[in-house]
């Protein structure tokens, strides 16, 4: 039997009075994508970063972009934690993969993404959740269109 420790207090102790729970405020509520989607900033004093709570519904398509090679954000790292989806990825050499993720069977899953890979995913169970983690300030301009893809790819056969 291991014998219990001693905690050692410093300074001043707390009270549950002192304890915090509230929601969090939805990104944008006057639009369906924006009402299902959270995105919380990392602590004050942390480095700057974002974690991106997302709920998504059947058939809902999510991503259908790229990143280029940005310090932060690659690999991409998107963990499913409820639901199923289908994700599919695109690379510049031609190849196309398309994987099924089953959270409520499997547990958790998670996915790297490098960059320079076009990838989206399809929501097959009637919800899902997923978290996105990103060190560094969000920047919506990293996230680059199919079309861009396309440009970029017939680019390199030139």
């Amino acid at each position: 039997m291991i014998k219990p420790r001693l905690a050692e207090i410093v300074g001043t102790i707390p009270t549950i009075k002192e304890i915090v729970s509230h929601p969090f405020p939805a990104d944008n509520p006057s639009i369906p994508k924006g009402a299902n989607t959270w995105n919380l900033p990392y602590l004050p004093d942390a480095i700057d970063g974002r974690t991106m709570i997302a709920r998504r519904f059947k058939d809902d398509i999510v991503g259908n972009h790229f990143h280029p090679c940005i310090p932060g954000k690659n690999p991409e790292r998107f963990l499913l934690i409820m639901g199923s989806v289908v994700f599919w990825f695109d690379d510049l050499f031609g190849d196309h993969l398309e994987i099924s993720l089953d959270a409520d069977r499997l547990g958790p899953l998670e996915v790297h993404v490098p960059p320079y890979v076009l990838h989206g995913l399809e929501v097959v169970s009637s919800v899902a959740w997923f978290i996105e983690q990103q060190i560094g300030k969000f920047d919506p301009l990293i996230c680059f269109s199919r079309e861009e893809f396309v440009l970029l790819k017939d680019s390199l056969k030139e």
